[in-house]
């Protein structure tokens, strides 16, 4: 993911999130094979909202660059702006190795 937008508040960045399991103990955040998505994994689109807790949260920083596993439970901190020209901007890249 590239962050393309000077004016988006830090807390827009990026979240990871790992599995919440019974007692307070945190699970995987990895969708491993057979598994395309967390869809197939989890065989539903819908989970409960304490089914994750966030992990990691990296910061929103212009022109910063940040690369991770697609297989990884992410999604975005938060949104801003209103109009297009003032939403949260990011490119995100996929590639195989």
């Amino acid at each position: 993911m590239l962050y393309l937008d000077p004016a988006v508040p830090k807390d827009c960045g990026t979240s990871f999130y790992r599995q919440s399991l019974p007692g307070g103990r945190l699970g995987g955040n990895v969708v491993q094979a057979p598994h395309d998505n967390l869809v197939d994994a989890l065989g539903t689109r819908f989970v409960v909202p304490d089914a994750f807790e966030e992990d990691v949260r990296v910061p929103h920083r212009y022109s910063r660059l940040l690369l991770c596993n697609a297989n990884l439970v992410h999604s975005a901190t938060g949104y801003s702006g209103t109009t297009l020209e003032e939403k949260r901007m990011t490119a995100v890249f996929f590639w195989m190795t």
